[in-house]
């Protein structure tokens, strides 16, 4: 796994009810870790239960609304890292709001269009890892 964590580190998964990521939820449960699934569909936010995640957040609240949940159960720290499956416009700007400082956030999802999350990565310092399709 890129993200380098241990058993009982936090990972959020964006986009965690697809097809990619509910496999990425069961695999971080078999590692170990904590998971918190963001979707933004309700059947995806039901799969992502399913599939084990410890805290399901609904991305259609907001962005503020995600980052206060993900907050709230890393103890005010973020997630150890991060990994984006969705290409929903917003989806890697959010993975980089809902990282701790100096974590991971990873890639997945092909991103259209300029500056989707690019000052998030001047303004909090994290390792930023590619897995383009």
């Amino acid at each position: 796994m890129q993200a380098d964590l241990v058993k009982g580190e936090w990972i959020a998964l964006v986009g965690s009810g697809g097809g990619l990521g509910h496999l990425g939820v069961q695999f971080a449960k078999a590692l170990g870790l904590n998971v918190v699934g963001v979707d933004a569909r309700d059947e995806a936010l039901e799969l992502t239960k399913e599939a084990g995640a410890d805290v399901v957040v609904d991305a259609r609240k907001g962005k503020e609304h995600v980052v206060a949940e993900v907050q709230r159960v890393t103890a005010g720290k973020g997630a150890d890292a991060t990994v984006t499956i969705s290409d929903a416009e917003g989806a890697a700007a959010l993975a980089c709001a809902v990282t701790k400082m100096h974590g991971v956030m990873v890639q997945v999802a092909q991103v259209w269009g300029p500056g989707v999350f690019f000052f998030s990565l001047f303004a909090f310092p994290f390792f930023l890892l590619g897995a383009f399709c």
